[in-house]
């Protein structure tokens, strides 16, 4: 992605971080905060704080055509994958959701940071 614009933000290590960072989205990226991408950040950081280790990044990049929503968190021992829905379980849904709404999503690992970002197309 050619990167018009990033942006970054230091979230805290605590329940409050997906939350904050809906309000720091949609502050900063107006109308392109859609619901969809609101929906993918929030998963996104809520995974990290449940299976990741402090400190939380989140960064956003966004061209004519593209927003992405990356978070980058302390390498733990989980590793991002989508699991089939276990219909009797509350949790467990973040990642499929994200599969589900993004137009693409990845995971990398360097240096003992774990990135976990999705693209969603402007439409």
């Amino acid at each position: 992605m050619t990167d018009d614009r990033e942006l970054r933000w230091d979230l805290p290590w605590d329940d409050t971080a997906p939350a904050q960072a809906r309000r720091l989205l949609t502050s900063a990226l107006g109308p392109r905060a859609a619901d969809d991408l609101l929906l993918i950040a929030s998963e996104l950081v809520t995974n990290a704080y449940r299976h990741g280790l402090a400190p939380l990044l989140l960064c956003a990049r966004q061209d004519d055509s593209q927003v992405e929503v990356e978070i980058e968190q302390t390498t733990a021992e989980t590793r991002p994958e989508v699991r089939d829905v276990d219909e009797t379980y509350p949790g467990g849904r973040g990642l499929a959701l994200v599969n589900q709404l993004a137009d693409a999503w990845q995971w990398t690992e360097s240096e003992g940071r774990l990135r976990v970002s999705a693209i969603l197309r402007l439409r």
